[in-house]
């Protein structure tokens, strides 16, 4: 009886860290669903800045013989203006890409994590090596993580549940 009832806990353990990785990966795809989004808008937003200094700018100041100073900053600034806002649109758009890129691969790599964690703990037989493969699986979902995407340095500090983990191990 007592066999029988570690083996339903094992198996409920075993569909709790499952459980756990499809979250991540469904917030994973999620983000990479946004992130191509975000890359379709930002595309239109260049190119529709593009087409318009092609296809309003350009003709508009070539249309203008000998103009004066004030001729050419009657007719540059509202279509430079406009020019301005979709430029400014296509970078928002970049770096909310980059953005949601950035939490696909992170949500991405927690999943992976997950995934193989259990594989790892199937394959330990000491409770010290088990305890070592939790760790590092704390370690590798509840750290930040650099995807490469992220501007500027990612902080790795120590991550509070992993201190929790080790302060259980010694106790």
């Amino acid at each position: 009886m007592k066999s029988a009832l570690g083996e339903v806990q094992d198996a409920a353990k075993k569909a709790g860290v499952a459980q756990h990785a499809t979250h991540f990966s469904d917030e994973a795809n999620l983000s990479r669903n946004i992130a191509l989004g975000w890359l379709g808008t930002g595309v239109a937003f260049g190119s529709g800045a593009a087409a318009y200094v092609v296809w309003h700018v350009e003709p508009a100041l070539l249309g203008l013989t000998e103009p004066t100073a004030m001729q050419l900053i009657q007719a540059a600034i509202p279509r430079l203006l406009i020019v301005f806002v979709l430029t400014f649109g296509m970078i928002w758009s970049a770096k909310n890409f980059t953005s949601s890129a950035h939490n696909y691969v992170v949500n991405r790599h927690r999943r992976n994590a997950l995934a193989s964690f259990q594989t790892f703990v199937e394959g330990a037989s000491k409770p010290d090596i088990k305890d070592a493969v939790l760790m590092q699986a704390t370690h590798a979902i509840f750290t930040p993580q650099d995807s490469g995407f992220a501007k500027g340095d990612v902080p790795n500090p120590a991550s509070q549940v992993v201190e929790v983990f080790r302060g259980v191990k010694e106790s």
